[in-house]
């Protein structure tokens, strides 16, 4: 049973330039309670992916027909996409899914304090007193770490410290119990010490509360250390999708085995592999102004052929639970 799926997803923005694809036939699940990691780097398409959850993409963002994104809910199915009015979308929006954004200090609002922000919304999708509002404000934010927390409840963003807000923003996602927790990066730009002090938190968070988490990152070190699957995006489209375990340990796409194989091993020196730098991929992301044809990893890709350059590769499963869009990934008999 999934919290929620996502099948065909397809975005497209209107732009001066004429309509671009940011997202093409993207599909995945999120089970209850699952970590789900998404990742990719800049411009993948991941947070297009995320927001379209929420329906928070721009006014000028257009889903192809296909598209589908449902909410199972225990009494109901959400077609959210469908969605159309405020009081409609309150239910994915703060409600059943909540969302920590990129950069805390750009999502709260800068003449409001954090209380007052936190209890104007459980007031909405909890539909309790102010004065309870505020008790439960103070205590989330004492869960996830705020020392003096009544005291932090009458501040304003800008008095707080960056791994502070970041923290604020947690503990006002998870005030309202939602079913599905959506983390935009959520330890960009924080020192090492408090990314793992957020990650900590997050799972026992997801714990204590039981939500399911969607993780949006371009970190690997971050998906290894807290989500259970990963899905692989780029250019806007999923090329790999498998459980952690099995991702790390035998990436099927050349652009995943690209990625892992640029990211330094703890142990083990660059001298001993009888290279003296890193790996990278050679090569730039396609623009997305212009139609891709092919497989759109193809201009970077080692392996690539004349087949890939022509036809883009399906999804499929090249083993138990790990799914490739590649005309050359290895394929393993799979049991009925």
């Amino acid at each position: 049973m999934s919290l929620i799926t996502v099948d065909s997803l397809t975005v497209q923005f209107d732009t001066d330039e004429g309509r671009i694809t940011a997202v093409e036939d993207v599909s995945f699940a999120v089970a209850p309670g699952e970590i789900l990691g998404l990742v990719g780097e800049s411009g993948s398409g991941k947070s297009v992916t995320a927001k379209s959850l929420m329906r928070l993409n721009s006014d000028n963002a257009r889903y192809a027909a296909q598209s589908r994104v449902v909410l199972h809910l225990d009494d109901r199915k959400v077609d959210v996409l469908s969605l159309r009015t405020g009081r409609e979308m309150q239910i994915v929006r703060g409600g059943a899914i909540s969302m920590i954004f990129q950069e805390p200090m750009a999502s709260f609002a800068p003449a409001i304090t954090i209380g007052d922000q936190m209890v104007e919304q459980l007031v909405l999708h909890r539909r309790i007193s102010e004065k309870e509002a505020a008790r439960v404000s103070i205590e989330m934010l004492e869960r996830v770490g705020i020392s003096d927390a009544a005291k932090r409840f009458g501040q304003y963003a800008f008095e707080l410290s960056g791994g502070m807000r970041q923290r604020a923003m947690i503990a006002m996602a998870l005030s309202t119990r939602p079913r599905l927790l959506i983390a935009d990066e959520p330890t960009t730009a924080l020192d090492v010490t408090i990314q793992a002090q957020v990650l900590d938190l997050m799972l026992e968070l997801k714990q204590k509360v039981g939500a399911a988490i969607l993780l949006i990152t371009h970190d690997l070190g971050v998906v290894a250390e807290v989500a259970e699957r990963i899905v692989v995006m780029y250019a806007g489209r999923k090329v790999e999708e498998a459980r952690a375990r099995d991702l790390f340990a035998n990436p099927r796409h050349p652009y995943t085995q690209g990625l892992l194989g640029a990211v330094p091993k703890l142990g083990s020196s660059l001298e001993e592999k009888g290279r003296t730098r890193l790996s990278e991929i050679p090569g730039m992301v396609p623009n997305l102004k212009k139609p891709i044809e092919g497989c759109a990893f193809a201009s970077r890709c080692p392996i690539a052929t004349d087949l890939c350059r022509k036809v883009a590769p399906a999804v499929e499963a090249k083993a138990l639970g790990h799914f490739v869009a590649c005309h050359h990934a290895p394929r393993e008999a799979i049991a009925a």
